[in-house]
């Protein structure tokens, strides 16, 4: 597809994502209960009939969720990753050796484990029918012109990067059914520095990606 088509998509919604971001939304309150479902009860405790208003904010202030399917979700979480997975590097590639084993212990480049990470996906798919993964490699300030230049700044270090299903807003398939693109949809929060008050700014960002195919090219941003 075009680069002028994508630059024209990026704001769009995949039906798919419009008709299942109300339930992603259900689901995640439903697994994680406590106080994030009590903010949203009265999208799950219907007003009765003719009942007065004060008698309904009192159930809404009142309302209990027994979360068993946090619990359930949970369970297979830990059965599954009871043991974690042993990861063997086979070849006489002593670079690829040492990747394999730095990569193992800090995947995401923030300290999380591979089998860390995995869990936190394998939850992700449990609880919103799906997870998805971005591979990257740091961004480079210039083109190294040899690998041992990768090493040395860092730039050939490729980790993982989590996203939620709900970030995923757009996206087309190629023939062999893999995203030719896709479009990701980040909410950063920062607070502005005020002098006599302090108060909160929230800014969306989206950014296209498409995928190039190389294992070596790294996907580039279309537009963000």
């Amino acid at each position: 597809m075009e680069t002028t088509n994508l630059t024209h998509a990026i704001d769009n919604e995949h039906p798919e994502y419009r008709a299942k971001r109300g339930l992603w939304k259900r689901y995640r309150d439903l697994y994680v209960g406590g106080e994030q479902l009590r903010a949203s009860a009265s999208e799950y405790l219907i007003r009765r009939q003719k009942e007065a208003p004060e008698v309904y904010s009192e159930r809404l202030e009142r309302v209990f969720y027994e979360n068993y399917a946090g619990s359930i979700v949970d369970w297979y979480a830990s059965t599954l990753f009871r043991r974690e997975p042993l990861i063997l590097a086979e070849g006489d590639d002593k670079r690829a050796r040492a990747f394999l084993g730095q990569f193992s212990e800090d995947c995401d480049l923030r300290g999380n484990t591979l089998t860390d990470f995995y869990r936190a996906q394998f939850l992700d798919a449990m609880v919103c029918g799906a997870s998805y993964k971005l591979v990257d490699f740091p961004r480079a300030e210039r083109k190294p012109a040899t690998l041992a230049e990768e090493d040395l700044e860092g730039t050939s270090r490729a980790y993982l990067s989590q996203c939620p299903a709900e970030q995923l807003i757009n996206w087309a398939m190629d023939e062999r059914g893999d995203f030719e693109w896709v479009v990701i949809r980040t909410i950063i929060r920062r607070a502005a520095r005020l002098r006599y008050r302090r108060c909160g700014r929230v800014q969306y960002g989206t950014t296209a990606w498409r995928h190039i195919g190389s294992r070596r090219d790294r996907a580039t941003i279309l537009q963000q």
